[in-house]
């Protein structure tokens, strides 16, 4: 797999090939950087009827290895359209939706334990 990188401090981007437990191609995932690493999260599949997929993959910028990681604790629905963050090694995920199922939720995943350590979830969406 071809992925592109940037490099902000001198502006220029490149492509590189990686390797690994490649994630299906998607649509609308998250991504997010953390350290040397690259995580991603749901999306909605491209190929009609196909499953959804609530993996967490991370990519490995130094050895160009993607790997899906196993969590423990309580995982969030897969989804696509949510939106994702990161900070000090947290990804906090919140919203998104599957077939019409809007979530309204906000979970916390920390990379240093593999766990998703919190769920925030708010009152249903009356969209």
């Amino acid at each position: 797999m071809c992925v592109p990188t940037k490099k902000i401090d001198s502006l220029s981007a490149a492509s590189i090939n990686a390797a690994g437990d490649i994630p299906s191609p998607r649509i609308s995932p998250t991504i997010v950087a953390m350290n040397n690493h690259i995580m991603l999260y749901g999306g909605k599949p491209i190929v009609p009827d196909e499953i959804y997929d609530g993996g967490f993959y991370i990519l490995n910028l130094s050895t160009k290895q993607w790997n899906r990681i196993q969590l423990e604790g309580n995982q969030p629905a897969a989804r696509w359209g949510h939106s994702a963050v990161s900070n000090d090694g947290i990804m906090y995920i919140w919203g998104g939706q599957q077939e019409g199922n809007y979530f309204n939720d906000l979970f916390i995943f920390n990379s240093s334990t593999c766990k998703c350590d919190g769920t925030v979830r708010g009152e249903a969406s009356s969209i």
